[in-house]
């Protein structure tokens, strides 16, 4: 008696003819990438100055030095946190061989791992002349990548970042800068000091 070979029969016999001569030599990894394990930049009253996103206006005859110091947790807490401030840094794309880059030129920073969850990034800013003045900070456990975009951390979700703006108000005060034009149009350009 023969017995006919039906398709799912002629499936079964090629799939063991197939794996009789497939030998595998090495083992088959699946290992999944770590979690992100991102920094927080954390608002905390009384130890982040001046607190997040808070518009900051100096009359002419206040200090015009505004100093920073913004808590990051993190529970990456042995090895260092990459940041960067950027003060008024221009968002134009610059041309380079082989495409443009809109990165920023100011070098990544460290703050020392401490075993502590919780660190703190301090900076001081001279504001002297009347204006509008944007300030970042950038937060990273593995740093920035430069992939020619702006602020691309290297490993993807790995990032953090806080604004504030200072208002340094000219003299006579009658002449003062509108707050709501500022976020739109900054008008100075400074080195932080």
């Amino acid at each position: 008696m023969l017995h006919a070979v039906t398709p799912r029969r002629a499936v079964t016999i090629l799939s063991v003819v197939a794996m009789g001569a497939c030998m595998v030599t090495n083992p088959v990894s699946f290992q999944q990438e770590a979690p992100v394990n991102r920094p927080f930049i954390r608002d905390i009253l009384g130890s982040t100055v001046p607190r997040l996103g808070q518009i900051v206006v100096l009359q002419s005859t206040d200090d015009p030095t505004v100093s920073f110091n913004v808590p990051v947790d993190s529970t990456v807490t042995d090895q260092p946190l990459q940041y960067q401030w950027l003060f008024n840094e221009p968002r134009d794309c610059v041309a380079l061989d082989g495409g443009t880059s809109c990165e920023p030129t100011i070098p990544e920073l460290e703050v020392a791992a401490t075993g502590a969850t919780e660190r703190v990034i301090s900076r001081q800013f001279r504001v002297d002349t009347p204006g509008c003045y944007k300030v970042e900070l950038w937060v990273s456990t593995t740093g920035f990548a430069r992939s020619g975009d702006f602020h691309t951390p290297v490993r993807p979700g790995d990032l953090d970042f806080a604004t504030w703006w200072i208002i340094r108000q000219p003299t006579p005060p009658t002449a003062a800068i509108d707050v709501s034009t500022c976020q739109l149009d900054p008008t100075q350009s400074h080195t932080p000091s």
